[in-house]
């Protein structure tokens, strides 16, 4: 493995979650949901949500879609865009 890569890839996904995390709290906000309700309507513990929201915790789709569809009432083409 080259030294430094694994680093690179850190970076990337770090993006990644703070993208996902800050869509998420936008959406949530916009609608007027509290990140506890949200949660408890997306069947995804509090303090899991608190750290996917910060972008400290990496979401797979199973819990994106839990959060998007059953939580949001979003579609995930429209939250994806």
């Amino acid at each position: 493995m080259v030294k430094g890569k694994r680093k690179d890839l850190k970076e990337v996904a770090s993006t990644y979650c703070l993208a996902v995390g800050w869509a998420i709290v936008k959406c949530r906000t916009d609608k007027g949901i509290s990140q506890e309700r949200l949660a408890f309507m997306s069947n995804v513990n509090r303090t899991h949500m608190t750290n996917i929201e910060r972008g400290r915790r990496s979401v797979g789709i199973d819990i994106m879609r839990q959060i998007i569809v059953t939580g949001l009432g979003m579609s995930m083409g429209v939250f994806i865009i």
